[in-house]
């Protein structure tokens, strides 16, 4: 349960990004770091709030200032543990073979039959 809502979090968070932009990133990062309370090796949480601390830190413009350097190691920690967890990276050529894989076997991932259960199965 806990997990569900540290996705509800992070789509809220990715959500509030596509519409209004990062801005000073205070409201995505509270729910990114909320979602990750619960449910710590969310990557897709992981990789907002890495994407956040990056823009902001590109927006800082003096690199060496003290809360250029927080969000710098804050964000290199981020991606480091992104990385020690597995994720890499899919090439833009392999993700587009592989969409192009989904749409010519199509037919292959679709549920061929669905089975009504009477309600006395549940």
């Amino acid at each position: 349960l806990k997990q569900s809502i540290a996705l509800c979090l992070t789509d809220l968070a990715q959500g509030y990004m596509n519409k209004y932009g990062v801005g000073d990133g205070r409201f995505i990062l509270d729910c990114c770091g909320k979602a990750l309370e619960y449910f710590p090796n969310y990557l897709n949480a992981m990789h907002i709030k890495a994407e956040v601390l990056t823009q902001t830190y590109l927006k800082e413009e003096d690199k060496s200032s003290e809360v250029a350097k927080n969000l710098k190691s804050d964000m290199d920690k981020i991606y480091s543990r992104i990385h020690k967890l597995g994720y890499r990276k899919m090439p833009r050529d392999m993700y587009l073979n592989w969409l192009y894989s989904l749409n010519e076997h199509s037919s292959e991932y679709r549920t061929k039959k669905i089975t009504i259960y009477k309600r006395e199965n549940y």
